[in-house]
């Protein structure tokens, strides 16, 4: 009898200790995927024509994000397809400084690499290397990441295949979806 309480015991106290909750992994407090809608002026040649950037992109670290753009802008022929990369300077100590709300302003510099087409209605298709660097500011009214608007990104472009001038600019404004992870 003495055995056998000593057994039910031993079963109580193991079930209870396999019973507990793993630990929860830690938390990561940085996008993981988001995915933006720009609408954007490019200029080159002299004239500037609307156009659209799709743009996704992986967070590696915290501060260092991979893109991908996908920049049309019918008005003058342009498709650029691109991977590039986008940074966040450690401006935290600065802007906590100021009166802006902690976590809802995040400038960045960012640079892409492509292949731009000129596509014209009727004639032959021309295709480039392109490059595109520049910066922006984005705006996250909750801190959560999950929905931003994209205030401003300006970056100069190296655009050839259109025109003597293939320097130029794109200035755009959109938002940004993200899928978090957050403490």
């Amino acid at each position: 009898m003495k055995k056998l309480l000593l057994f039910a015991l031993f079963l109580q106290t193991s079930g209870t200790a396999f019973a507990q909750n793993p630990p929860a992994p830690a938390p990561v407090d940085v996008t993981m995927f988001s995915i933006a809608s720009q609408a954007v002026a490019v200029r080159i040649g002299g004239q500037s024509v609307p156009g659209t950037d799709l743009i996704g992109s992986y967070a590696v670290t915290k501060r260092i994000s991979v893109r991908s753009d996908n920049l049309l802008a019918p008005g003058n022929n342009l498709q650029l397809y691109g991977a590039g990369f986008d940074w966040k300077p450690p401006l935290s100590g600065l802007i906590s400084k100021t009166t802006l709300p902690k976590n809802t302003f995040e400038p960045y510099l960012t640079g892409t690499i492509g292949i731009v087409r000129n596509v014209p209605a009727a004639g032959p298709v021309k295709q480039h290397y392109a490059a595109l660097l520049g910066g922006g500011v984005n705006y996250d009214p909750t801190g959560s990441g999950r929905f931003t608007v994209n205030l401003i990104e300006v970056r100069a472009a190296d655009l050839p295949g259109f025109g003597k001038h293939p320097w130029g600019a794109t200035i755009s404004v959109g938002i940004k979806l993200g899928l978090w992870q957050k403490p």
